[in-house]
């Protein structure tokens, strides 16, 4: 029974944190003439984080990456329209974004597993080598795989 409410627990988790990049995701498609023009050039996660952390040091250099206020900044980028003005002038302010929703994704992955990080916060190397069109795929078949899991318990 407690393995049944746990498995439900991550599921739910991992749906949370799938919201935010199937959005995006479902935002790219629209505004796309040609279904592959948005995914030319995707940038990767390593670059989208080094963007945002040249913007934080001039900035605001009291953020230091990894950090808990890292994380709170972070939150917010996905969150609140407004959090920063400033970022959002930003030319890839979007893909910013889902850079943010994508590493506190990374962390939640990580705490369900049972990591939680001391020291601050930093992703894998696999993380950061992904493209966004590389992890759109990847939340594309987890809903998918989520979804005939779902269909099965209840069957």
């Amino acid at each position: 029974m407690k393995g049944i409410h746990r498995n439900k627990i991550i599921l739910a988790v991992l749906v949370i944190g799938s919201i935010g990049t199937a959005i995006y995701v479902a935002s790219e498609k629209n505004a796309a003439t040609d279904n592959n023009s948005a995914m030319i050039g995707s940038p990767t996660m390593e670059s989208l984080q080094n963007d945002l952390l040249d913007y934080l040091k001039e900035n605001h250099p009291e953020i230091r990456f990894g950090s808990q206020k890292y994380i709170d900044y972070v939150s917010d980028v996905c969150i609140l329209a407004e959090a920063d003005p400033e970022l959002a002038k930003l030319s890839n302010y979007e893909d910013i974004q889902f850079y943010c929703a994508e590493y506190l994704h990374e962390l939640d992955e990580q705490q369900v597993k049972g990591i939680i990080p001391f020291l601050g916060f930093k992703p894998s190397e696999d993380f950061l080598s992904k493209t966004i069109e590389e992890i759109q795929l990847e939340v594309i078949a987890k809903e998918r795989q989520n979804e005939t899991e779902f269909q099965q318990e209840r069957d």
